[in-house]
């Protein structure tokens, strides 16, 4: 290691070095100023005093001499004391000195030293002239550079960071970045690889603001590629831009004695947020996905169109919420800015189709005639082949979902959409159709101006839904009242003249404002960066809180009331109720009186028959002889609206006398229409159809029966055990038939109906009585959910009647039975047309034995599998439901009730008497 020792004289200053390993001495003077190779070796961090290093290292070194010599002596050691001696010894106090910089070497007076050949003064290296380390630099630099002025170098980068050409730097439109026109360019003192990270630095600013313009261009200028979402982006960069480049300017016009690392570190905070928007939009950057490359390749950057770029703004907020303060705070803020504005163009579409914006997009016609929605932005589209209002619009299958609507949630304003819209056909002079004033949901970044638009939201809505209960207007905007204008005096000849001066006098136009929103706010943040949130109104709420307060609540306010409004005014308006009766009383069999005189129509009661007659001729009978009696037969139901029920006849020819099925051929038609059609769709009628053939077998069974009994006791029987024993077997089979109609009807059908019109009445009125009504008048209080409650109803109705596809064998072994009983009465019938004889007797009780032993095998075979489906789970109506919400509001509020298991309902009607405990 090499001491440095500097010796003063009046005549030169020689500064000379001796070597700790020898004795070797020479002179520093001429390394310093002529250009001889000469190396240092690495130096520490922190600067250090020379003078007191070398007199450490000298005392030091003559203390080890004496100490290995062994011949001190004790005189010689004093004297060297007291020459040594610190406290005797005249110190004079040090001078201070301030280091070398770049931004302060040129206010030292060390240059003027060195002019006059005076002492240096300083003991640090890093205050050595530039002028040595100018001959260092050129001795060690490999490389030829060119060495310009600081300022004119500053002054360049500042050209290149704003976007300018200037003498060192240029555009480079293949590469889309700037670059030096000049190689390696340096300053006085300062090696070209030691200054070109920096310039390499404000030149990737330079090159991210200038790309940052071009994306503002192009997204504006291109919104069938970018959408309007996308030119909203384009316009938020550009005004971003101008304000970075407005600050930059005013910042660097007043400043004097421009240097590079003034412009770096007064860059530093904006490049952070520069290079982090340059990442966003991938400036010059790396993507897996082939699009983003081949666009990064030819524009410089990828920025996506429509709803991913939503989504890519709020991951990129939702990372920085934890940030208080510093470069991404404020990155933060400007996003947060930027994403206010750029989301507007969505949610204006989205206001308009829920009917919050008065903006009036609507047309005479109460509704629009497609979805507003220019550029396919949003996850609504048209449905193609349909005739059903409910169905004209639909989720794109390929739906990409904006941060703040989830699936669920696209859902509700689908529906919500089209409940508007059906409103506005049905009752264009409802309240809600006429808003006066703008009630948007936006994005609200301050928590008070939040809770102000809630209220104001709320208000609105309990005022609507006052009206929808009450059939009363509410005042939902109060109208500015009319205050009538003052006559005009009559002007006096002496005031004239003054009043037409004064009309002609113009007042003097204020300056125009040229600056929007946004770039007033972005002027804010850069002039303002976040600090450490000490001020209240400064905070930010976390991005997820400012989401749900801003649209979360406010959607679900919103969306349910517009449903609400259009089934209010559809159940007062077209009385579904009384609808819903004449369904029940005829596709269900809920009015005896059609039951019966359907039954009588097929079943003449003169003749002493048990099976069907209609036509006395032949079989099928003729359709015109149907056509009067089942006109005759809804002529005396004596309903107002008759003439909405029609009988159809579907392949009469396929009716075989004896089967089963003999009345299939029979089918209900209900005249239904808009909008009835809404709520009883074609194929809810075709499952009501299902179920009114499955109960005209029923009551086809019971009748017969019940007649059977009747005609056996006008005749005479030749043996009284015979008689007896036949009527024991009639008795059971009517209790059969009679505990399945017992069941049928008042289990399967009248007990889910009940519950279902309930619930229908209690839309009607607006009370809720209990628990269960609240949670269902929450889901079923739009049209979709009510038609899917409906068919919900009438899929419970057919799990519990065996009529599912999957319960094809349980209804096959029910089908048996019932093709043993007819069987049985059909031997009775043929018995009683033929002539009675003693053998004809023993043999009719004979094969009545046969069939009966046969029908008892065939309940026990029902009742087995019934009682094994029931032990495996599948005998309740919760596990055989598909899942949905009606489902689980059946689990929660009705199977707790006990009325789950449809199976052990249907065995408590077949064991009333225990007769079948046995093949349980």
């Amino acid at each position: 290691m090499c001491q440095l020792n500097t010796h003063s004289t009046n005549n030169d200053n020689e500064c000379y070095g001796t070597d700790t390993f020898g004795d070797t001495s020479y002179s520093v003077k001429d390394i310093m100023y002529t250009e001889q190779p000469f190396k240092l070796k690495v130096l520490s961090d922190q600067p250090f005093d020379l003078l007191s290093t070398v007199s450490l290292l000298k005392h030091h070194d003559n203390t080890d001499m004496n100490q290995s010599a062994g011949s001190v002596t004790t005189a010689s050691v004093s004297d060297r004391m007291e020459d040594d001696d610190i406290w005797t010894q005249s110190v004079t106090p040090p001078t201070s000195f301030s280091t070398l910089s770049w931004d302060t070497h040129h206010c030292y007076s060390i240059s003027k030293n060195l002019d006059s050949e005076e002492y240096i003064g300083s003991p640090f290296l890093t205050e050595i002239p530039i002028p040595c380390f100018e001959s260092i630099t050129r001795t060690q630099s490999p490389i030829e550079s060119i060495v310009i002025k600081e300022e004119h170098l500053a002054r360049s980068l500042l050209h290149a960071i704003i976007g300018l050409p200037s003498l060192y730097f240029d555009w480079n439109q293949d590469s889309h970045t700037f670059e030096t026109r000049l190689p390696f360019l340096r300053i006085l003192g300062v090696s070209a690889s030691a200054i070109q990270p920096i310039i390499t630095k404000l030149l990737l600013v330079g090159t991210q603001l200038k790309l940052i313009e071009d994306i503002g261009n192009q997204c504006r200028c291109n919104p069938s590629r970018y959408g309007s979402i996308g030119v909203a982006f384009g316009c938020c960069m550009l005004e971003l831009h101008i304000n970075i480049l407005d600050k930059i300017i005013t910042v660097f016009d007043e400043m004097k004695d421009l240097s590079i690392l003034k412009v770096y570190h007064h860059i530093h905070t904006i490049s952070a947020v520069i290079d982090k928007l340059a990442q966003l939009c991938h400036i010059n950057g790396i993507s897996e996905i082939h699009e983003v490359q081949n666009d990064i390749r030819r524009d410089g950057y990828y920025i996506p169109s429509g709803i991913d770029l939503l989504n890519i703004f709020h991951d990129e907020i939702h990372q920085l919420d934890l940030c208080p303060s510093g470069d991404l705070a404020t990155y933060r803020s400007i996003c947060l800015a930027m994403f206010c504005y750029i989301s507007r163009p969505y949610i204006n579409i989205l206001n308009e189709w829920l009917g919050l914006s008065s903006s009036g997009q609507y047309g005479d016609c109460g509704h629009r005639v497609d979805v507003y929605d220019p550029y396919g932005e949003s996850f609504i589209q048209r449905s193609e082949n349909t005739t059903d209002l409910l169905d004209e619009y639909e989720i794109r299958p390929d739906a990409k979902l904006p941060y703040f609507i989830t699936k669920d949630m696209s859902v509700l304003i689908l529906r919500s959409i089209i409940s508007f819209r059906l409103l506005k056909r049905l009752a264009p002079h409802h309240p809600i159709c006429h808003l006066k004033e703008d009630n948007s949901i936006r994005l609200i970044l301050n928590a008070d101006e939040c809770e102000r638009y809630l209220m104001k939201l709320e208000g609105l809505c309990e005022n609507i839904r006052a009206y929808n209960i009450e059939n009363k207007i509410s005042v939902l905007n109060e109208d500015v009242p009319y205050v009538p204008s003052p006559e005009p005096e009559q002007a006096s000849p002496d005031t004239e003249d003054s009043s037409i001066l004064d009309m002609l006098t113009l007042k003097i136009l204020g300056s125009p404002k040229l600056t929007t929103e946004f770039s007033d706010m972005i002027a804010y943040i850069l002039s303002n960066p976040p600090t450490d949130m000490t001020n209240f109104y400064d905070f930010i709420p976390s991005f997820d809180t400012v989401i749900v307060q801003s649209y979360t609540k406010s959607l679900k306010m919103w969306c349910p009331l517009l449903n609400e409004s259009f089934m209010t005014s559809f159940l007062c308006q077209f009385k579904l109720d009384t609808h819903l009766i004449n369904i029940y009383n005829y596709y269900l069999c809920g009015d005896g009186r059609f039951i019966t005189g359907l039954m009588d129509a097929f079943f003449d009661d003169k003749l002493d028959r048990i099976d069907i007659q209609v036509s006395k001729s032949h079989w099928p009978p003729l359709s015109s002889d149907l056509n009067i009696t089942l006109k005759a037969l809804l002529l005396e139901m004596n309903y107002d609206d008759f003439d909405m029920i029609t009988f159809s006849i579907n392949d009469l020819d396929a009716a075989e006398l004896t089967s089963l099925g003999i009345l299939d051929f029979l089918q209900l038609d209900y005249a239904i229409e808009y909008p009835i059609d809404i709520v009883i769709t074609p194929s809810i009628e075709q499952k009501y159809n299902q179920l009114f053939l499955f109960l005209i077998r029923i009551s086809r069974l019971s009748t017969t029966v019940k007649r059977c009994y009747k005609i056996m006791l006008c005749k005479d029987w030749f043996q009284t055990s015979t008689r007896d024993t036949i009527f024991r077997y009639r008795f059971q089979i009517h209790q059969f038939i009679s505990a399945i109609q017992s069941y049928i009807h008042n289990n399967a059908v009248s007990s889910s109906w009940n519950t279902f019109m309930a619930h229908v009445n209690d839309m009607h009125t607006g009370c809720y009585d209990n628990a269960a009504s609240v949670d269902y008048m929450s889901v079923i209080m739009e049209p979709h959910s009510l038609r899917d409650y409906h068919e919900h109803i009438i899929d419970r109705m057919l799990i519990q009647c065996f009529l599912k596809s999957n319960q094809k064998k349980v209804l096959d072994i029910l089908y048996a039975i019932f093709d043993d009983i007819l069987m049985f009465m059909t031997l009775l019938d043929n018995y009683y047309l033929s002539i009675i004889t003693a053998e004809g007797e023993e043999k009719l009780l004979m094969k009545c034995r046969r069939i009966f032993h046969q029908f008892q095998t065939n309940i026990r075979i029902f009742v087995r599998v019934l009682a094994s489906i029931d032990s495996k789970g599948y005998g309740s109506l919760s596990h055989l439901l598909s899942d949905s919400v009606f489902t689980e509001l059946y689990r929660k509020h009705e199977a707790e009730c006990g009325l789950d298991s449809f199976i052990q309902a249907l065995f408590i009607h077949l064991q009333v008497n225990g007769f079948y405990d046995e093949s349980i």
